[in-house]
């Protein structure tokens, strides 16, 4: 059997195993995948993959980029006459000189995100496979052509990228659509912290997903999981129980 192990790389885990036959010339070799958020989400996939290369269902993590994937599939699928000749030449000078050389911070390989902020600082975080689609979606047919280097621009002209505010807002208009009232882009970090919580993230690793510099910050979500805290929780005076 392969042997496999887990392995961080910055924010996420990833999985390998070795001496996995290749299926075009059958020596073997290493492949991996990551972007789990978690040490248990990377070991419990690498589990399911061993498994699947006992049985003989195992398929290769994927390599492709999306700009392979635009200029290999989605536009010769799209060609005349299902897409006008004009409409066709459009898109693919855009998707050469425009989406493909913007996606240097999206790791469509491994599944990460590199985001910029302060003082230089860059941090890699999981894109999952629900927003990696949501994204090729946007820049093949929901985004305006205009010379801005951002993927994510603004939906009017002046076609610049989107401020935070305009971030924001989209989250506010967005929650108060399906009746939550305003919900502001802060609110979100709170909502994907809560969850990692409950889904049995540590909070370091909140912290990293989060970015926070000092881990004393991350602390204020230990409050959230009630179950934890009743474990730790020290019995009140004279109650003989937990609080």
């Amino acid at each position: 059997m392969p042997s496999g192990w887990t392995r961080r790389r910055g924010s996420t885990w990833t999985w390998y195993i070795e001496d996995v036959p290749d299926p075009r010339t059958g020596r073997p070799h290493q492949v991996s995948k990551g972007g789990f958020r978690t040490r248990k989400e990377a070991r419990d996939a690498l589990l399911e993959a061993q498994a699947a290369l006992r049985s003989g269902t195992f398929v290769e993590p994927s390599k492709r980029t999306v700009g392979s994937y635009l200029l290999e599939e989605w536009l010769p699928d799209n060609q005349p006459p299902r897409l006008r000749p004009s409409s066709f030449a459009n898109y693919t000078i855009y998707t050469r000189t425009h989406v493909v050389p913007r996606l240097g911070d999206i790791d469509w390989r491994r599944g990460e995100l590199t985001v910029a902020g302060k003082a230089n600082r860059h941090e890699r975080l999981p894109v999952p496979s629900d927003v990696g689609d949501a994204i090729a979606a946007y820049l093949t047919r929901g985004r305006p052509t205009t010379e801005a280097r951002a993927v994510f621009v603004r939906a009017f002209a002046p076609y610049r990228k989107m401020s935070r505010n305009a971030v924001t807002n989209v989250a506010a208009r967005a929650a108060r659509r399906v009746g939550l009232g305003t919900i502001h882009g802060h609110r979100l970090r709170h909502s994907a912290a809560t969850a990692m919580l409950h889904a049995g993230a540590s909070l370091s690793e909140i912290g990293q997903v989060l970015r926070h510099r000092h881990a004393l910050t991350t602390t204020i979500y230990a409050k959230v999981d009630i179950a934890a805290l009743r474990t730790v929780a020290r019995p009140w005076p004279g109650s003989g129980a937990a609080a």
